[in-house]
């Protein structure tokens, strides 16, 4: 399974949307919707956790695409490392 993070959605993008997006690459097991429709001052960005062997397919075909004004960003999550805080 693959979690991928997609960017720059359409304000009119909700959960059916994003999963007729990815369901032709594999199966989509959760949609995390983020948007804030009362003061909508950023557009909506999701992660979505997708069953398939090859995220880049998704990635791919999708990153880029316009719908409406938008042209969203799709990339494979990636869980930066934590440092600690050096004292200065």
């Amino acid at each position: 399974m693959a979690t991928i993070f997609i960017s720059s959605l359409p304000f009119r993008a909700d959960e059916a949307f994003i999963r007729n997006l990815f369901s032709p690459f594999g199966r989509v097991v959760s949609v995390d919707l983020h948007a804030d429709w009362v003061n909508p001052t950023h557009e909506p960005y999701a992660y979505v956790d997708l069953e398939t062997s090859d995220p880049k397919l998704a990635v791919d075909a999708l990153d880029g695409q316009k719908f409406g004004q938008n042209h969203i960003r799709v990339h494979k999550r990636v869980i930066l490392p934590t440092s600690p805080v050096k004292a200065v």
